[in-house]
């Protein structure tokens, strides 16, 4: 999964609103727990990148037309 997928999914199966600070620590706490390699380096992701991959979500969302959107 790569690491604009797995913003995707958190943010949206989040029951409330997530900062990107809060993205970058719960990537960090799998990173840690997991072996799988791609998981940890996206443990190393930072806000910078996570808050860029979500205006690629939300440019994405509104390009195709789909019935959800994403704002901050």
């Amino acid at each position: 999964m790569t690491l604009k997928q797995v913003i995707e999914a958190l943010v949206f199966a989040s029951p409330k609103p997530l900062s990107a600070r809060e993205i970058v620590a719960a990537l960090k706490e799998a990173g840690k727990a997991s072996e799988e390699e791609t998981v940890r380096a996206h443990g190393g992701t930072k806000e910078a990148e996570v808050g860029s991959l979500l205006e690629e979500i939300k440019t994405d969302l509104l390009a195709t037309g789909r019935a959800m959107q994403l704002v901050e």
